[in-house]
């Protein structure tokens, strides 16, 4: 005897794990992605409570070099990516179709820096979001604030002290992404 599965068996096995793989990731999200977050917000790096340095350089959508403190406007999450980095992306387009919302509803500015690029990042032209775009032929934030995984998101308190940081992405979900862009409970300087 054959060990086979019908056409009609297997059409309903693949049903049958499509569902399964839908319910296990349904029943993950939101303890998983809590966790992830804690996680970074309980040990985020050396950097926390130290202040953005005055005189660091960027360059804006029109290429012109800016002071990056002075075009901030704190409090702010500052988004570190890279062309060619798919959750870079995934997080960046989800922050600048949600820009208004989180300065409504948290009172905080999104930028993005695109480092290692000449030139601006391509969401910058026509968007109306109000999130700054920003970019830099060099590394440089991570020797100074640490965050070497991308994406990275900087959170800056109204003094540029660092307030947080997020590295990495968990997943794509827009709960995951609205996570990550939350402002941390933490004061800057790690104190409750």
């Amino acid at each position: 005897m054959k060990n086979t599965i019908s056409l009609a068996g297997r059409a309903a096995l693949l049903f049958c794990l499509a569902l399964l793989s839908a319910h296990a990731f349904a029943d993950r999200d939101d303890n998983e992605i809590s966790r992830f977050i804690q996680s970074q917000d309980n040990n985020p790096g050396p950097g926390i409570g130290k202040t953005l340095p005055e005189d660091l350089v960027v360059l804006n959508s029109a290429g012109e070099e800016v002071v990056l403190r002075d075009v901030l406007q704190a409090p702010v999450a500052l988004i570190k990516t890279l062309d060619g980095c798919p959750p870079c992306d995934t997080l960046v387009n989800y922050a600048k179709s949600h820009a208004n919302a989180f300065r409504d509803e948290q009172g905080m500015r999104i930028a993005v820096l695109l480092i290692a690029s000449e030139t601006a990042h391509e969401s910058a032209s026509g968007d109306d979001s109000g999130t700054l775009w920003l970019h830099s032929p060099e590394f440089f934030l991570e020797g100074i604030l640490g965050g070497t995984d991308l994406p990275a998101v900087y959170f800056f308190d109204q003094d540029f002290r660092l307030a947080g940081l997020r590295t990495g992405l968990f997943e794509g979900s827009n709960e995951a992404m609205a996570a990550t862009l939350t402002f941390p409970d933490k004061k800057a300087g790690g104190n409750e």
